[in-house]
């Protein structure tokens, strides 16, 4: 018997190697405005879906073939993954893991993945991975990008990828408002009635930057609620247009805050639309010390 950094070889009568399972891991980026977000969802169209189709076709399976009970069956038609983002919104870097019958090289994968997968999903960044690997856990920083226009006109390849703003962004101002966000806080306002988790989250970073026409807003946390990142921007943006104040901010982040500011928080703060968001980076212990805040329109997006 021999060992693999990614699976456990049995030498078989041929004097061959064999193995049920190989593991890789690989990142993937997509145009969110052609899913119904990225989990499967009944009779909807999803990220999730498109690549599991794929992974069948490598695996040569049909989920109603099979006993999928069994451990290894289900391994052979999921993925595992870092970020389930919702309807509308993109990733320029999310993480998957999964499992194939036969072993193939990350590089001539990443081919077959991009040949079979639609334009609107891409997969890079293949490598080996280790059985126990579930980017969901290992994942200690999630970081998420808004991105804004602000010209005059709105260009038309730019209207699915980005939020239009018509007024004039005050950099300064959003900055005031982001940096209250930093630290851990309660977030029980600045999310769905459909989230059940526990409300307090931390956020590492939190900033605004302007390039010309476009602004973009960074925010990164370890994980984040529903729809926390667009209840975020929403607020800040509250705040540039004079209907509440940082100080209202602060209180909206205090512990019992969802039961004494509902109302006053529903007329004044609006959730971000999704077509400016896109998860932008998911960072894992092993990765190298780049400055993961950094952000090139060339490089993420062209």
């Amino acid at each position: 018997m021999e060992k693999s950094n990614n699976k456990i070889f049995e030498q078989d009568s041929s004097g061959l190697f064999s193995s049920e399972l190989y593991y890789y891991r690989a990142s993937i980026a997509y145009s969110g405005k052609e899913f119904y977000g990225f989990q499967v969802q009944e009779n909807q169209r999803s990220v999730q879906q498109e690549i599991e189709n794929v992974l069948l076709q490598i695996n040569k399976k049909k989920k109603n073939q099979t006993d999928i009970n069994s451990f290894v069956e289900k391994e052979l038609f999921r993925i595992r993954y870092a970020g389930r983002t919702d309807r509308g919104v993109h990733a320029i870097e999310n993480v998957i893991s999964f499992a194939l019958k036969k072993n193939f090289e990350p590089d001539k994968l990443e081919k077959i993945f991009n040949n079979i997968l639609c334009p609107s999903i891409r997969l890079y960044n293949c490598k080996r991975a280790d059985k126990s690997f579930n980017p969901r856990y290992a994942a200690i920083e999630r970081v998420y990008l808004y991105l804004i226009y602000s010209g005059e006109k709105l260009k038309p390849f730019l209207k699915d990828l980005s939020f239009f703003y018509k007024d004039k962004i005050d950099i300064f101002k959003l900055n005031e408002a982001l940096s209250i966000f930093q630290g851990e806080h309660d977030f029980s306002l600045f999310t769905t009635s459909l989230e059940k988790r526990n409300p307090i989250r931390k956020i590492y970073f939190a900033k605004a930057y302007n390039n010309d026409d476009f602004n973009h807003i960074l925010i990164s946390g370890k994980s984040f609620l529903h729809k926390q990142v667009r209840f975020i921007i929403g607020c800040c943006f509250s705040y540039l247009k004079g209907k509440i104040s940082l100080n209202d901010i602060e209180a909206y982040l205090k512990p019992a805050a969802r039961n004494k500011f509902k109302l006053e928080f529903s007329r004044n703060i609006e959730v971000f639309p999704p077509e400016g968001l896109y998860l932008y980076k998911v960072i894992f212990p092993d990765d190298k010390n780049e400055d993961i805040y950094s952000f090139s329109f060339q490089k993420s997006l062209f």
